[in-house]
């Protein structure tokens, strides 16, 4: 099997310590279903802190209010990340979940990744455009299996994404070009 493209960034002290102030501030959870906790919540805003200097884009600020689903605005293309927080490294053979009511927002594109919660570390995993994630689709109540032989059951409808299924990034320029060639 073909290594699967993505890419680690280790968060500054600086960035935790402004990620963790905006979700003590604010509550980035405005689904109204599974709208994460504060260490999920956490993930998330610092995931996009991360890439928003990187990318030299504004950081999220929760005084802003809602973004309606959009985390940046990337030639024009609506695009939300979405990150998992996980108690170890993202892997090929994983899998990226979205809550399906998330999908009703303005988003085209969705790039996805992984924190790993023991270590801080992200892993930028690749990107997905929204109209492709139908093929994904589990109703409440679906039990999957894992690859370890474990099950789980869907407790809301969700999206499914196999990481082997997502344009593949190596790199913040892979990230920002490749919005665009996906679209």
């Amino acid at each position: 099997m073909n290594e699967i493209k993505m890419f680690n960034v280790e968060p500054t002290t600086e960035q935790k310590k402004y990620a963790w102030q905006q979700v003590t501030d604010y509550n980035f959870g405005k689904r109204g279903i599974f709208d994460g906790k504060k260490k999920q919540q956490y993930a998330g805003i610092l995931a996009q802190t991360v890439m928003a200097d990187n990318i030299e884009y504004p950081r999220p600020n929760g005084k802003d209010g809602f973004d309606n689903g959009i985390d940046f605005i990337i030639h024009n293309i609506k695009c939300d990340l979405k990150v998992t927080g996980r108690e170890y490294y993202m892997k090929n053979h994983y899998s990226h979940n979205i809550v399906a009511s998330q999908l009703s927002y303005e988003t085209e594109i969705y790039i996805l990744g992984s924190v790993n919660y023991k270590t801080g570390i992200i892993t930028y995993c690749g990107l997905i455009r929204k109209d492709q994630m139908k093929r994904y689709f589990h109703p409440a109540g679906t039990i999957r299996t894992r690859d370890d032989g474990t099950t789980f059951t869907y407790k809301v409808a969700s999206y499914d994404v196999p990481q082997s299924d997502l344009h593949q990034i190596k790199n913040w320029l892979d990230i920002i070009w490749g919005v665009d060639q996906i679209l």
